[in-house]
């Protein structure tokens, strides 16, 4: 935390004394004040965060592809299953219906 006087002799390199005396007394500084050291390792502790949450998003989504990639198999059997349970029969039906009438008709 800045002290007063810390302020004061920081101020002082940059304007005259009068001034300096009158903003470091009028100015309150409490320990809510940050420093240029403060605001680096809050800067750098949200860049650790980010970096965290990043990579845990790419997980999520590692996950989330791999589900989605099962699903999709499971569909892809599915719809196969599907096609040969009731697609094939059909044109057999149809081969079979076409096959009577070219024979019934010689």
């Amino acid at each position: 935390m800045t002290t007063k006087i810390e302020f004061y002799d920081r101020l002082r390199e940059h304007i005259p004394e009068p001034a300096a005396r009158l903003i470091a007394e009028e100015m309150r500084l409490d320990a809510e004040l940050a420093t240029k050291a403060d605001l680096a390792l809050a800067v750098a502790a949200t860049k650790a965060d980010l970096a965290l949450a990043v990579a845990a998003t790419k997980a999520d989504l590692t996950i989330a592809v791999a589900h989605t990639d099962a699903s999709i198999e499971r569909l892809r059997s599915s719809l196969f299953r599907w096609t040969l349970t009731f697609f094939v029969p059909l044109w057999i039906g149809v081969y079979a219906t076409l096959i009577a009438i070219l024979l019934k008709g010689q």
